[in-house]
C-alpha cells in the first residue's frame, strides 16, 4: 500500500483481530446426532461471486492471493458505526463484535509469470462487502483481522503491512466449491456497543410461497447427544408479524452464555432445537415453518436468544 493510502487507515492492535470474527469452516464438522441418518445434510455448496483480489506475501517471501467473494448464505454482521468501530479497538475489554465468515481451503495456483502461488478464498455477505469496500477504516480492519483469520486457521505468518488490492483483477486462479452450515442456522451476536432490546431486531426475510416447490430438508440435523445432565431453559414462543408474514418468534433465556458462537441451533418444518454446554431445548410447534428463512439473534446484554421463522401454514 502507498503511504497516502494508510494515513486513511486506523492502527489496529493485531492481537484483537482474532476476537472479532466467526470462523466458519469450509467442510462440515463431524458430531454425534440424535437421528442418525446419512441422508442428512450439515452444509451446503454454494458457487460465490467474486469480489476483489489482495496480494500480499509469506514469512518465505512467497506470494499469496485472497479472493475476497460474497454469498448471501453468509450473514451479516451487527450494522455498527464508525465511532462504534473505533471504540470496540480501543478498548482493553474482549469484544462480542463478530464478522460471520467463510475461509475456504488453500488452493495451489500460478502466478502471472508462472510461478507457483496459493490463494485463499474468504467468504462474506454482500452487505458488509459493500460496506467495507466503501470505508476505509471498516475496509483496513476486515483486511488485517482476515488475514490475522487465515494465520491462525492454517499456522502460517502473513505480511499484515504490505498487503495490496489488484487494481484489475477481481480473483485468482479457480474457485474450488464452498461448503457452508445451512441446515443451522448461525446465530448473530448483538455486541454491547449499544443496549438492544427486541423490538430492535430486524424482520425476517420473506417467506416462500405455499405453492412453493417442497424441499428435501432434514427436520432436525446434529444436535450433540453428550451424556451430560442438562437443563430446560426459561422460554416464551409467540407470533407476530412482519410486512403481512406470520412469524414464529422464540425467546429463550441463556443466563450463562456469553457468546453466540457456542449455541447450537437447529430448525425444521415444526421443531425448534437449541442447545448448549449446559442447556437443551426441544418443541414441537404446531406449524409449518419456512425454516430456509430462519434468523436466530443472541443478545448478549440480556443473554436472551431470539429465534424468528416465517410460518408457511398452521
Amino acid at each position: 500500500m502507498s503511504d497516502k493510502k494508510k494515513a486513511n487507515f486506523l492502527d489496529i492492535d493485531d492481537s484483537i483481530m482474532k476476537k472479532q470474527l466467526l470462523l466458519e469452516g469450509t467442510e462440515p464438522r463431524e458430531l454425534q446426532t440424535l437421528f442418525p441418518d446419512p441422508s442428512l445434510e450439515r452444509a451446503a455448496v454454494i458457487k460465490p461471486k467474486v469480489g476483489l483480489c489482495v496480494k500480499t506475501r509469506d514469512e518465505e517471501k512467497n506470494k499469496v492471493f485472497i479472493n475476497v467473494c460474497t454469498s448471501d448464505a453468509i450473514p451479516t454482521p451487527e450494522d455498527i458505526s464508525d465511532e462504534e468501530l473505533i471504540s470496540i479497538l480501543e478498548s482493553e475489554e474482549p469484544s462480542d463484535f463478530r464478522v460471520p465468515m467463510s475461509i475456504g481451503q488453500p488452493h495451489h495456483e500460478k502466478d502471472k509469470s508462472g510461478e507457483s502461488c496459493v490463494a485463499y478464498d474468504v467468504v462474506i455477505s454482500p452487505e458488509f462487502f459493500s460496506k467495507m469496500t466503501n470505508n476505509p477504516l471498516f475496509n483496513n480492519f476486515f483486511m488485517v483481522a482476515t488475514l490475522e483469520g487465515i494465520e491462525e486457521k492454517y499456522s502460517l505468518r502473513l505480511d499484515k503491512n504490505g498487503w495490496t488490492v489488484l487494481k484489475n483483477k477481481k480473483y485468482h486462479g479457480t474457485m474450488p466449491e464452498q461448503a457452508v452450515r445451512t441446515t443451522m442456522p448461525l446465530v448473530q451476536e448483538l455486541s454491547k456497543v449499544r443496549h438492544w432490546e427486541t423490538k430492535d431486531l430486524p424482520g425476517p426475510s420473506k417467506a416462500k410461497s405455499e405453492t412453493s416447490p417442497a424441499t428435501n430438508k432434514p427436520l432436525i440435523s446434529e444436535v450433540s447427544s453428550k451424556k451430560i445432565q442438562k437443563v430446560k431453559p426459561k422460554f416464551v414462543l409467540e407470533k407476530i408479524g412482519f410486512e403481512e408474514i406470520t412469524t414464529l418468534q422464540a425467546k429463550v433465556e441463556l443466563p450463562e452464555m456469553i457468546s453466540g458462537q457456542d449455541i447450537d441451533v437447529a430448525v425444521g418444518e415444526d421443531r425448534l432445537v437449541v442447545e448448549t454446554r449446559k442447556s437443551f431445548f426441544d418443541v414441537f410447534v404446531p406449524h409449518k415453518m419456512d425454516n430456509e428463512s430462519a434468523d436466530a439473534y443472541f443478545i448478549t446484554s440480556t443473554k436472551v436468544l431470539i429465534i424468528r421463522v416465517p410460518v408457511l401454514s398452521s
